[in-house]
C-alpha cells in the first residue's frame, strides 16, 4: 500500500486559497479562477475535485471525509 493521497492547498498573500494538488501523484486540481468565491467556498470547490481525482486516479480502498 503506498501513501495515502492528501489534499495540499496553495494560499496566496490574503490567505485566500488559489491552488490545489494531490500530495501522492502531484495533480494539480482544477481552479475556478474565481476571486469572487469566498475561502470555505474555494476550499469546497478543490477538495471536492480531490475526491473525485481520488476516485478516479487511486485506489478505491482510501476513502476521504472532508468536514
Amino acid at each position: 500500500m503506498g501513501r495515502k493521497p492528501e489534499l495540499t492547498i496553495g494560499y496566496d498573500a490574503n490567505v485566500h486559497p488559489t491552488s490545489a494538488m494531490c500530495s501522492v501523484c502531484g495533480a494539480w486540481m482544477p481552479n475556478s479562477q474565481s476571486q469572487a468565491l469566498s475561502s470555505a467556498e474555494s476550499i469546497r470547490r478543490f477538495a471536492a475535485q480531490f475526491d473525485l481525482h481520488v476516485q478516479q486516479k487511486h485506489c478505491a480502498e482510501y476513502e476521504i471525509r472532508v468536514a
